[in-house]
């Protein structure tokens, strides 16, 4: 009987030093918009519990461990679906998940890390595929930023093996869908921007902005190019300096 009471205890003690020993901190967040493309208004509720545990070494410092998202998403056709996400975490930057559609059709992930004054991002765009009822990541983007001088963008696009955003299954095509995120003309619509002045603001604007101007003719667009630096330079020289380097094929540090 005392063994057993032993026993009984022990895991108690157990189960008690593994709960003091993690910490859940809690975020919602919900957005709106046409996520199936039926121009119906539709709404995305996003739970997302970021995990802390307690250091080995350093027994009273808590360190980021990893998020868990429980997502939920009520269409207009009254329809409700659920999915789930995860993304490790480094011990010390932590990390940042969060959702947003910025077209009808597509669901963007966007993961953040800091690093002190300066941050990645990576953003996954989920198309939505009307005949599988789910939407499928085929483009990651990912913004780098090492220094406040220096920071670059780079695209993946996933034509081989897609990733659903609410199911478990890949789905595998050997094609190219167009992107609805794309203008039909970028010089076309890098000249309609220029006319209103307008530059990137937001770290998303600057990746978008960037994917425009790879599908720009570097020779026939530099004019454009060139008003878009102008326009840019007084409020992000990094930015305009990228840009500058990358498209204009010159170096100059602003």
């Amino acid at each position: 009987m005392k063994k057993r009471l032993y026993c009984l205890c022990s895991m108690l003690i157990g189960v008690a030093v593994a709960c003091h020993s993690q910490r859940i901190e809690v975020s919602r967040q919900t957005i709106k918009g046409d996520f199936d493309n039926d121009k119906r208004e539709d709404w995305l509720t996003v739970v997302c519990k970021t995990h802390y545990e307690k250091g080995e070494e350093a027994p009273k410092t808590w360190y980021f461990s990893e998020i868990t998202v429980e997502g939920k998403l009520v269409l207009g056709n009254r329809k409700t679906l659920h999915f789930t996400d995860s993304e490790s975490l480094d011990a010390v930057i932590g990390g940042e998940l969060s959702y947003f559609s910025p077209h009808p059709g597509i669901i963007v992930r966007a993961f953040r890390e800091p690093h002190g004054s300066t941050v990645t991002i990576t953003y996954d765009y989920y198309l939505y595929n009307i005949a599988l009822h789910d939407w499928y990541r085929y483009k990651i983007a990912t913004y780098d930023q090492a220094t406040w001088e220096e920071a670059s963008v780079a695209f993946e696009y996933c034509n081989k093996a897609q990733k659903p955003l609410v199911g478990s299954k890949s789905r595998r095509h050997s094609t190219a869908l167009p992107d609805p995120m794309l203008p039909k003309s970028p010089l076309k619509y890098l000249r309609q921007l220029n006319e209103r002045k307008w530059y990137p603001k937001y770290y998303y604007d600057f990746v978008s902005c960037i994917e425009v101007l790879n599908h720009v003719d570097k020779k026939i667009g530099r004019k454009a190019i060139e008003k878009l630096v102008k326009h840019l330079k007084p409020h992000n020289s990094t930015w305009a300096h990228y840009i500058v380097s990358t498209y204009l094929n010159r170096n100059i540090r602003y």
